[in-house]
């Protein structure tokens, strides 16, 4: 006769056979008998299993994480007998989908169940004369009988039955407290978990101590209707009786942890109660740890377990990995994320949504367009079937990076897939055409939406009305703010800031103030970045003293100038030449314990850079490395205009190799910033190859970009015909647009977006 622990039947059970068959555990379960033979008897030899404990239940790690009660374990006999004293109480046979035997009501039993069905309130005399024929009932028929009911939704005569039982002492404890078990699942499995809290309370009241089933039974009920705290405290009163919570219970407790997200504190505590009593963990438990801690946001306990979990030479499960990721990413882990899910990889799990919806998020976060691409490729090799929110995070990342033609592509194939798209994604692609300079577009995927009967919500108007007003289209921005009133959207200081950044744009500065008073007048409280704005425009057009009045009252109202408020005055200043007010700036901010980012550095070095001071513009850099600022593309673009606005084109192409070097990716202000320096040096034969450099690399020309292009062939066309004093005024003319279009990407308001937005 062997011993079989929960663990050992995981490493023993499944071995190849002909014969397979499935294997309910809650069965077992449900008899709570300490020693139970299990007498299997493939030809030609009979072998005699003994499994102790198993009230204690076992979970396998093939089980679905759905099946909560019905765990099927694969089993190699021909012929399963579950022995009792003697008596048989179970018997399975190869060829059956599982051993849940057919339950039903004993014949002796059926005369009681249907008076306590039939009549409310039946007559002592002859319920007496019922039971007293009952007596002789073995275990199995009560067992029977209960399961039958419960499973045929009559839980109330179960429980009626129940109380007849113990009041009449017709069975003795241990069948009571099967029975009282099944009558409490019975109750739950129909949400009626009041009355099975009520009939446990009253076991107690007929003078009857609950015993383990119905401990479990009660804790479980429980921990699946989301009564964490009465579960744990139930379990502490199981505890006091002496008894032990079983696997399965302490697995429904942490998938209840990790739905309410408890503290981690709470997941500690209970599994140290595991640990005190030496309960030995399987597969299911130990996946729901991780998963509760990940809940938790506690990503390092969870590697903890899933290290013990792998010592016991048992496999994580995708969950576990799913939601490690997702924790990682949460808390910005990146390098980790990355390592767990190679390391899923290596157990040939796929790739799942959760798992691509994490690092897409993190990827799209950072504007890694590589890592990107090859989490869709895996996507594509596991034959997943993105989402509508893996679609939105994906037009996004796309959208960051400036790579309108792929994010289309990406909305393209959303159509394609009959996946439904939502005013998020609209949102996105309008973002991507905004930034593309395409307005147009956004208007287009406006009708879209309409027609698709997808309404537009306030982020959608809010990006209407920005768009309109980066275009120089002011009319069609107060038309659309005045459509979104009439839609019953109360403007936010979103829409506000986006109206008066409108305004500032035209030149409109007046008219801008007027709109920061309406804003106060509609109880919309300013924001520092509405302050920014019109910091930057007052300067922008040298209104210096009313520059003063506005910091002053930004001070007033208790908003203190932060990073961005410092960047605004920065280039303003540095703009307009005044670079010492500009230096002060900086020193001012560094003086207040604001450390400069690296804006306030690009707004100083894009002052520089317009002059093609490339001198000063280096020590900009040098303070920025000095500092531990981290270079960004905007920087490297400054710089590459610095050199070119010099006439140095060849150390600007440094830069270029610089920023590929260190795996940045070029955009749009990068290659027409380079275009734009080979036209200063004259060098017009190599401005086509950089245009085509910039195609090959995915980065959709915009319109200035093509007018380089054009610029550069007619020069060259022109050739001798052009004098030499026609040259460099074309220059000139080119270099103003160029400033113009730039602003619109690093300068002027649209340069502070990512720290206002």
């Amino acid at each position: 006769m062997v011993l079989w622990g929960p663990r050992a039947i995981e490493h023993s059970i499944g071995l190849d056979s002909s014969v397979a068959m499935a294997f309910d555990f809650s069965l077992l379960r449900l008899l709570d008998i300490p020693s139970i033979q299990l007498f299997t008897m493939p030809s030609p030899l009979r072998t005699v299993i003994s499994v102790t404990s198993l009230s204690s239940s076992y979970r396998s790690s093939t089980t679905h994480p759905r099946y909560v009660h019905r765990n099927r374990v694969p089993l190699n006999f021909l012929s399963i007998k579950c022995v009792r004293q003697g008596v048989t109480v179970a018997q399975l046979n190869s060829g059956n989908s599982g051993i849940m035997a057919s339950p039903t009501i004993a014949p002796a039993i059926v005369p009681l169940v249907e008076l306590l069905e039939s009549t409310p309130e039946p007559s002592t005399n002859s319920v007496e004369e019922l039971l007293s024929s009952l007596r002789g009932l073995q275990l199995p028929e009560w067992r029977g009988t209960f399961i039958k009911l419960c499973t045929s939704k009559c839980s109330v005569t179960t429980r009626k039955l129940l109380t007849l039982l113990i009041s009449s002492a017709v069975c003795d404890s241990e069948t009571i407290d099967l029975l009282s078990a099944i009558a409490i699942t019975g109750l739950s499995k129909e949400s009626r978990v009041e009355e099975a809290m009520l009939l446990f309370d009253q076991l107690k009241q007929l003078g009857v101590s609950p015993g383990p089933m119905a401990y479990n039974a009660i804790v479980g009920t429980c921990a699946r209707e989301d009564r964490l705290e009465t579960a744990l405290e139930l379990m502490n009163q199981m505890r006091g009786s002496g008894f032990q919570p079983d696997n399965v219970n302490y697995t429904l407790v942490f998938q209840a942890c990790a739905k309410k997200r408890v503290g981690v504190d709470v997941i500690s505590r209970v599994c140290a109660n595991i640990e005190q009593e030496g309960l030995e963990m399987d597969t299911k438990l130990y996946n729901d740890v991780i998963n509760a801690y990940c809940r938790a946001g506690d990503p390092d306990k969870a590697f903890q377990y899933m290290g013990l979990m792998q010592a016991c030479d048992l496999v994580p499960d995708v969950r576990s990995y799913s939601s490690l990721i997702e924790t990682l990413v949460v808390v910005r882990r990146l390098d980790d994320a990355e390592a767990a899910y190679a390391e899923m990889k290596s157990k040939s799990y796929k790739i799942n949504l959760r798992t691509l919806n994490a690092l897409l998020s993190a990827y799209t976060r950072k504007s890694l367009l590589e890592q990107v691409e090859k989490l869709m490729q895996d996507a594509e090799d596991a034959g997943l079937k993105l989402s509508t929110f893996s679609y939105g995070l994906l037009i996004d990342a796309y959208s960051r990076a400036g790579r309108l033609d792929q994010a289309k592509a990406a909305f393209h194939n959303m159509k394609v897939e009959n996946v439904p798209a939502n005013a998020f994604i609209y949102s996105r692609l309008m973002v991507a055409y905004r930034n593309a300079r395409q307005w147009d577009g956004t208007i287009r995927l406006l009708k879209d939406m309409y027609a698709s009967n997808i309404k537009p919500n306030q982020f959608i108007f809010n990006i209407l009305i920005d768009t309109y007003g980066k275009f120089g289209r002011l009319p069609q921005a107060m038309r659309t703010f005045a459509q979104m009133d009439k839609e019953g959207f109360k403007p936010d200081v979103v829409t506000w800031n986006s109206l008066i950044e409108a305004h500032c744009r035209a030149g409109l500065i007046t008219e801008a103030l007027d709109l920061l008073k309406q804003m106060q007048e509609r109880e919309c409280v300013p924001s520092l970045h509405t302050y920014n704005i019109i910091l930057n425009a007052l300067g922008w057009h040298n209104r210096w003293k009313e520059m003063a009045l506005l910091l002053d009252e930004m001070r007033f109202k208790g908003l203190d100038p932060n990073v961005v408020t410092y960047t605004t005055l920065v280039d303003s200043y540095g703009t307009s030449k005044r670079y010492r007010e500009a230096s002060e700036y900086l020193k001012q901010m560094k003086s207040q314990g604001l450390q400069p980012s690296t804006s306030v550095y690009c707004a100083l070095a894009n002052s520089y850079a317009k002059r093609g001071l490339c001198e000063q513009a280096m020590e900009v850099f040098k303070s920025m490395e000095k500092d531990g600022v981290e270079l960004n593309l905007s920087m490297l673009n400054l710089l590459i205009n610095a050199f070119g606005v010099a006439g140095k084109y060849v150390e600007a192409f440094s830069v270029f190799d610089y920023i590929l070097e260190v795996g940045m990716s070029p955009d749009v202000v990068t290659y027409t910033t380079l275009m734009k320096a080979l036209i200063k040096a004259e060098q017009l034969d190599q401005v086509p190859d950089v245009y085509e450099q910039m195609v090959r690399a995915g980065c959709t020309p915009d319109d200035m970009a093509k007018d380089m292009l054009r610029s550069a062939q007619r020069f060259k066309q022109r050739g001798p015909k052009i004098t030499k004093s026609e040259f460099p005024l074309a220059k000139k003319k080119l270099e103003s647009r160029y400033s113009d279009w730039v602003d619109s990407h690093v300068g002027y308001g649209s340069f502070f977006n990512s720290n206002f937005r």
